[in-house]
């Protein structure tokens, strides 16, 4: 639990440094764009392919890989079914940036792998500079149903579809039900971007998210540990 702590400290740390970089004016008004765009067309599609490369085929598709795509694809088929119900423009969105994190995986640019993660983060530290608290917005009512199915519909669904449905227990049924609890995952934002619109919304999915995970996390730990 304890490195998973210090990995929540160097993603603040670097998200800090993004927001100071917008604070501060250090880079231009495009800056948060360039990086954006830079992880998702560039860094991240290396890094996908750099680790999917040297990775062992039965160990991907294994029962947690499939529990986890279940949990959350139930997850984010009830939150386009919520944003299809308000507003169309929504689901689109979520469709869209859901099918361009595959299409992305073909591009190619190992050298380039290391910079997804330190790029995408300071972007999207770069977006708090001026931000509103959260569900302040017009996207307050989504940010609210986003949570609730995130931080306890999918680990819960998780838990449910790997113990009953898979048969996991011990450290198995642990592995999927903490990845499940993880917070909204910071290139959901560079998706957003990259369609533009839903910023605001993955933006305040990613803060609140994150500000609750390492209390769900250990929640977690401690009944499945």
């Amino acid at each position: 639990m304890g490195g998973v702590l210090n990995g929540f400290a160097v993603v603040g740390g670097i998200v800090l440094v993004g927001y100071l970089l917008g604070r501060l004016h250090i880079l231009p008004d495009t800056g948060r764009d360039v990086l954006a765009r830079l992880a998702f067309f560039v860094a991240s599609p290396a890094l996908l392919f750099q680790l999917l490369s040297g990775a062992e085929l039965h160990e991907i598709f294994s029962p947690v890989l499939w529990v986890t795509v279940m949990a959350t694809a139930i997850s984010a088929l009830t939150f386009i079914a919520i944003g299809a119900l308000r507003h169309w423009g929504v689901a689109k969105t979520a469709l869209g940036s859901m099918c361009a994190s595959y299409v992305n995986a073909g591009n190619l640019g190992l050298p380039l792998a290391g910079m997804a993660v330190p790029s995408l983060l300071l972007a999207y530290g770069i977006s708090l500079y001026g931000s509103v608290v959260p569900g302040r917005g017009e996207d307050g009512s989504l940010l609210v149903a986003s949570m609730a199915l995130k931080l306890v519909v999918q680990p819960v669904a998780a838990w449910l579809l790997g113990e009953f449905a898979f048969g996991l227990h011990g450290q198995d049924l642990l592995a999927v039900v903490f990845i499940a609890a993880l917070p909204t995952a910071q290139n959901i934002f560079i998706y957003a971007v990259r369609f533009r619109t839903g910023e605001v919304l993955a933006r305040d999915a990613i803060l609140v998210s994150t500000t609750a995970a390492p209390f769900l996390l250990m929640g977690v730990a401690a009944l499945f540990g």
